[in-house]
């Protein structure tokens, strides 16, 4: 079975960014990996209310787009983040997917699979959004595959197999066989920190038996086996004994 990724394309334009998602696109297929390009534009997704009920009920008080997307990329092998430069940040629309989809870092479903970040600029920033589209990637648990970036003088430069190397690897390799980054050690014991501050999630977390892992996919850690050990037995029990005894009764979110 062929392998698919989703594209997020923050671009209401189908100009330059769009350009670089077809190029895309069309070179990753011929790897035999299906590509879906979705127009955030198109789709039905309100502004989170920040009213918790996803992480303290469950679910989402908004009945919109957002979750059918979701289900989508959780059951690809891969995901692109693209957006146009828009005062040296990444566009609206994927700030307001990345604010529904904040639950997701408490549960990684994403974790070891690849993002890439595909950025357009007239000026400059370009590099610094993939940079901030990379780190919030790797907040749900998600493998650097890369970044391309064009500005003004460079736009007519054609993307190449060189450009997407990293990212169709990864997306090739099996993420439940594959050694995760240190990075994607610490944000799952991250994550399984937090999820002892809500039941839905204390729940969504034994259900699944990660509660008692060092890491997703355990048989994968190698040699970061120990740092993985330092987190979940010293580091993270500390931190929760910190948080008991803040006065204030404070939480991680």
């Amino acid at each position: 079975m062929a392998k698919h990724v989703i594209a997020l394309n923050a671009a209401r334009q189908k100009r330059n960014t769009y350009s670089l998602l077809i190029q895309i696109q069309a070179l990753i297929e011929k790897q035999d990996i299906e590509m879906e390009i979705v127009n955030l534009h198109d789709v039905d997704i309100h502004d989170c209310l920040g009213c918790l009920h996803c992480l303290e009920k469950g679910g989402c008080v908004w009945k919109d787009g957002f979750q059918p997307l979701w289900e989508r990329i959780e059951a690809a092998d891969g995901l692109i983040l693209a957006s146009p430069v828009y005062v040296a940040n990444y566009g609206a629309t994927l700030k307001r997917w990345v604010d529904r989809s904040f639950v997701y870092v408490h549960r990684p479903v994403l974790a070891n699979k690849p993002a890439l970040a595909v950025s357009t600029a007239g000026g400059k920033f370009a590099r610094k959004v993939n940079r901030l589209m990379l780190s919030t990637a790797e907040l749900y648990g998600l493998r650097n595959g890369g970044a391309i970036a064009r500005l003004a003088p460079t736009m007519h430069k054609p993307v190449t197999a060189r450009e997407l190397q990293r990212f169709v690897r990864l997306v090739k390799a099996d993420p439940t066989t594959s050694s995760p980054t240190v990075g994607g050690v610490v944000m799952f014991q991250a994550a399984k920190f937090m999820s002892t501050y809500s039941p839905i999630d204390t729940a969504f977390w034994q259900e699944r038996g990660w509660d008692r892992l060092l890491y997703l996919y355990e048989d994968t850690l190698g040699w970061k086996r120990p740092i993985a050990w330092l987190f979940d037995r010293v580091l993270m029990p500390l931190a929760q004994r910190s948080w008991g005894d803040n006065d204030a009764g404070a939480r991680p979110t």
